[in-house]
């Protein structure tokens, strides 16, 4: 799982434009308790229900991009996000009451901007099975080249191990972008079964966030590794048209 409005997106990135309507669940945090749920959808939270309330929490969660990138996640305060909103702290705490809740949303609002992106991508191409497949690794593999994607993500999966709340909330997000892959694969390979599209899934979305290594941000030091991005398009396209 391309990718943080303006989180403005090239790609699943951390860069991405959001409509001041972006929406919050009230009950984000305890949805993540349970292991089976899906993914909370963003709706409209009564906390942000009228337009500067938007314009705060929008402000609160570019500063949170901010801070993950420069303190990471053990140097992320409330106090800090709101000197970077140049918003009051009380503010923040009145839409975000704790750190984890903060994450939390921060997390859901990544994902609503990638759901939106593939959407569109998606939507553009809905006749060309080969199209669809390759633009999507595309996406999520140009995202990956990102230092916001790069910083953010492995700070996460970092204090996954350590916080069941992030391993929870990641899960939920990777859930989705592996069962849209699945998708994907059984318009692309219509005769592999249910279980092979989904280890093929997971498969490739390893491979592509594997990549980070090499191409993420500053890791992206190596001439000779130039075309490891065309060169994955082409790996993964073989893997996904391979029988089972």
């Amino acid at each position: 799982m391309s990718k943080v409005p303006p989180l403005r997106s090239t790609g699943r990135r951390v860069e991405r434009s959001t409509s001041p309507d972006v929406s919050f669940a009230p009950d984000a945090e305890t949805a993540t308790l349970d292991p089976d749920a899906g993914e909370p959808e963003w709706r409209l939270d009564d906390q942000a229900s009228t337009r500067k309330g938007r314009e705060s929490v929008l402000k609160v969660l570019e500063a949170t991009k901010s801070v993950l990138i420069s303190h990471g996640y053990a140097g992320l305060t409330l106090r800090l996000v709101a000197e970077r909103a140049d918003i009051a702290h009380s503010n923040v705490q009145y839409y975000f009451p704790t750190k984890e809740h903060l994450v939390q949303n921060f997390m859901l609002y990544i994902s609503s901007g990638y759901r939106a992106d593939i959407k569109k991508l998606l939507d553009a191409i809905p006749d060309n099975p080969v199209e669809r497949f390759v633009r999507y690794i595309r996406y999520y593999i140009d995202d990956n080249r990102t230092a916001a994607v790069t910083i953010i993500f492995a700070e996460l999966r970092a204090m996954s191990q350590r916080s069941d709340f992030i391993l929870d909330t990641l899960d939920k997000m990777y859930s989705r972008y592996r069962a849209q892959l699945e998708d994907l694969l059984s318009e692309l390979n219509p005769g592999l079964d249910a279980a092979t599209r989904t280890l093929r899934a997971a498969l490739i979305i390893s491979l592509i966030d594997g990549l980070m290594i090499f191409i993420g941000g500053k890791n992206a030091r190596h001439a000779a590794l130039a075309e490891l991005g065309a060169e994955a398009e082409r790996q993964i396209l073989r893997i996904a048209t391979a029988p089972a």
